[in-house]
């Protein structure tokens, strides 16, 4: 199959991997500390351990623009179009 998978949101940036929660929460600690309030920062639980991802709230990466939006739903339409052919 090649469908595209859609993403939804903006984007998350890797900045540390972990074996244990606690490095894992310094560090996102040490984010939050520095005072950068346009920063989401997660701890995120993978099989091999953790990572800290972070993202910025606001500003270049700001949301989708209306056409995007409107892409996004024909997508959207498109596919379910499909689904309900093959369930015929």
């Amino acid at each position: 199959m090649t469908e595209e998978t859609e993403k939804h949101g903006k984007p998350w940036k890797i900045v540390g991997k972990f074996n244990d929660f606690k490095g894992a929460d310094l560090l996102r600690q040490g984010i939050l500390l520095e005072g950068e309030e346009d920063l989401a920062v997660k701890v995120k639980k993978l099989s091999s351990g953790f990572v800290v991802k972070i993202r910025n709230k606001k500003g270049e990466s700001g949301g989708t623009t209306e056409e995007e939006n409107t892409d996004q739903r024909t997508k959207k339409r498109k596919k379910s179009r499909k689904g309900k052919d093959r369930r015929k």
